[in-house]
């Protein structure tokens, strides 16, 4: 666990290398975030390198950077009362998140080209990305790709509340850092007071942890099983949840599920 938490929450992440990357012997190429903004306010993110971007990796630890630095200076714009208020913070978040990525990733593209023919651009860093800034009980999303976010309420159980933006489409995933991202990159506002617990996921896990259904017009619909609410138990041994939680996600049917690294954060109200 990481901390200082917000009072009555506990927080915990967990990153771990997929066994398609760990054959070819590449790194992981997920990260995720915390941070305590103030009182029961704070930030959580997971992003995941586009594998066949040389720099994704890279990449995707600028973007959750990004996601927080860009909460930061959105939260100051205006006061927040109103779902309206949140509706265009969050609106507002998505539009600097991506202003702060692209001006991170410029030096740093220009600093890894130095000596090298061909340059590199701001699209060899691509990565999916998915951030939830919390302040009870108002929790504001943006995001872009195939990350996915489920919650669980007290009572309610465990719901999908953003699933993985390219669900059943035959489209290709959009990515930070491309242009598409400025038309498709999404926001979002959820008021619950029941709120008491988030899990933000990396598209690693999509294969372990949702069900998948297939509509009329033969899209797929991804849906919560009800076992994914063990994972909001994990903190009933606060001292032994990151323990715990990696290892469910290196045991032997999570890793033959996916090839793909797998990231989890978890947030719980206590």
């Amino acid at each position: 666990m990481t901390g200082p938490f917000p009072p009555g929450w506990l927080v915990t992440g967990v990153s771990v290398p997929g066994g398609r990357h760990a054959a070819a012997a590449q790194a992981n190429q997920d990260s995720w975030l915390y941070r305590q903004l103030a009182d029961e306010m704070f930030v959580i993110a997971v992003a995941d390198g586009a594998g066949s971007r040389p720099r994704s990796a890279v990449g995707s630890r600028i973007a959750v950077e990004s996601a927080f630095a860009s909460a930061v200076a959105a939260l100051s714009a205006q006061e927040r009362t109103h779902r309206q208020d949140w509706v265009e913070f969050a609106a507002r978040w998505a539009g600097a998140c991506r202003a702060v990525f692209e001006q991170a990733v410029t030096p740093i593209a220009a600093a890894l080209s130095d000596g090298i023919s061909e340059k590199l651009s701001l699209d060899d860093f691509a990565c999916t990305l998915l951030a939830v800034l919390a302040a009870p009980p108002w929790y504001c999303y943006i995001t872009v790709g195939d990350c996915f976010a489920v919650v669980c309420r007290r009572p309610g159980g465990a719901h999908l509340v953003v699933p993985p933006a390219m669900a059943g489409s035959r489209d290709s995933t959009t990515f930070l850092g491309t242009p598409r991202a400025a038309t498709e990159m999404l926001s979002g506002v959820i008021e619950d007071p029941a709120l008491s617990g988030m899990a933000l996921c990396s598209d690693g896990l999509i294969e372990a942890t949702l069900d998948v259904s297939r509509q009329a017009d033969d899209r797929l619909c991804y849906l919560t099983p009800s076992d994914f609410g063990g994972f909001f138990q994990v903190f009933e041994n606060a001292d032994r949840a990151t323990a715990d939680l990696t290892a469910g996600l290196t045991s032997p049917a999570y890793a033959a599920a996916s090839g793909d690294d797998m990231t989890m954060v978890l947030a719980i109200r206590r």
